[in-house]
């Protein structure tokens, strides 16, 4: 689904602002921001379903590698080299083979 398609502007684009202001309007943000993250993989996952895997793996290792930042943090530790080592891992991990 690309975002000048008809399917994104007029199905896709109308029901997640619905669903997400809904649930905003009876005050369940939490449900509402679930939403977004549903609607978000279902976009991805429209065009490329195996895509998915990238994405999840890629939130995975973005989690853990912010834990180790937060957790450097607090122990005082300089953690430039983990961040720097954390966008080079993740640039490559996304970087077609082809690319390299």
């Amino acid at each position: 689904m690309l975002f000048n398609s008809f399917q994104f502007i007029f199905i896709f684009l109308p029901l997640t602002f619905i669903g997400y202001f809904y649930f905003n309007l009876k005050k369940k943000t939490t449900l509402a921001r679930f939403y977004l993250v549903i609607a978000s993989v279902v976009f991805y996952a429209w065009w490329e379903y195996k895509n998915v895997l990238l994405l999840f793996s890629s939130i995975g290792f973005n989690y853990i590698i912010s834990g180790l930042i937060v957790k450097a943090r607090e122990l005082r530790i300089k953690n430039d080299s983990l961040h720097n080592d954390s966008t080079l891992i993740e640039s490559h991990s996304i970087t077609p083979p082809q690319c390299i």
